[in-house]
C-alpha cells in the first residue's frame, strides 16, 4: 500500500493515519488516501520520461564538451565543435518534441 500523494510505503504503519512523508491521511480499511496501481504505473511512467529527457539533455552538453577538447587537438579547431554543436542540437530538440508530443497527448486525454 501507497500513498497515493508522495508514493511512501504504508506498510507496517497502523490502519488509519497520515502519511510520515508527506502528511497525507490515509484509511487501509476504505482505500481512503491509499494509491491504485494505474496512478503508481502513470508516476512511475512519467519519471521514465523526465529520465530520458535528462539523459538527452545530459548527453548533448556531454557531446558538446568532448567536441570542445577535441579541439585542441584538431588540425582544423572548427569542425569537431561543427559536429558536436549539430549532433548536440539534435539531441535538444529531440527532447523539445518529446515534451511537446507529451503536452498534447496529455491535452487530447482532457
Amino acid at each position: 500500500m501507497i500513498c497515493e500523494k508522495c508514493g511512501y510505503d504504508l506498510r507496517g504503519l497502523p490502519q488509519r493515519g497520515g502519511c510520515p512523508e508527506c502528511g497525507n491521511s490515509y484509511d487501509k480499511d476504505n482505500f481512503a488516501g491509499i494509491a491504485k496501481p494505474d496512478n503508481i504505473y502513470r508516476k512511475s511512467e512519467t519519471i521514465a520520461f523526465w529520465l530520458k529527457i535528462m539523459a538527452l539533455v545530459f548527453g548533448g552538453i556531454v557531446i558538446m564538451g568532448c567536441s570542445g577538447v577535441l579541439s585542441f587537438f584538431a588540425k582544423t579547431p572548427e569542425k569537431p565543435l561543427i559536429t558536436g554543436g549539430v549532433i548536440c542540437g539534435m539531441m535538444i530538440l529531440i527532447a523539445i518534441a518529446m515534451i511537446l508530443l507529451k503536452h498534447l497527448e496529455e491535452k487530447e486525454q482532457d
